[in-house]
């Protein structure tokens, strides 16, 4: 019988990037873009199938302003590097963990000028918040 390539390749992944049928670990860099203290993310998992990508973890934001609820967003570097030309090219969502912010969900999209992964929520509170996060984005 001939062997399961897909799977032998995602059972001897890599972690700095590879080819289709791929996997691995990372730690993201995390960029504050605006009304963050501070964001750090653990490290992530992430599988490549053909030219697109899944990426999940989790983030921690410290949010600044609550007032007029507040447009708050980070970039989160990516495993295998992309030249996004839509933001649509990225898609994903991130729910929080931290039980005094239940229902708290923020998007995710492509930051077509960083080539990046851009996490975005309105924020009604000033405090420490973690989310778990999961975004697919294409290879191009």
């Amino acid at each position: 019988t001939m062997p399961n390539v897909f799977e032998a390749n995602l059972a001897t992944g890599t972690s700095g990037g590879g080819g289709p049928g791929s996997s691995g670990t990372y730690t993201p860099v995390v960029t504050r873009i605006s009304n963050l203290n501070s964001a750090i993310a653990a490290e992530c998992q992430w599988m490549r199938i053909g030219n697109s990508v899944v990426v999940s973890g989790v983030i921690e934001l410290d949010v600044i302003s609550s007032s007029g609820n507040t447009l708050t967003n980070c970039d989160i570097s990516l495993p295998i590097p992309s030249a996004f030309f839509m933001p649509n090219n990225v898609a994903g969502n991130a729910n929080a963990q931290t039980v005094s912010f239940p229902g708290q969900s923020a998007i995710i999209i492509g930051d077509t000028s960083n080539g990046q992964a851009q996490l975005q929520f309105i924020a009604g509170y000033t405090s420490s918040v973690i989310f778990s996060f999961v975004f697919t984005y294409l290879i191009v």
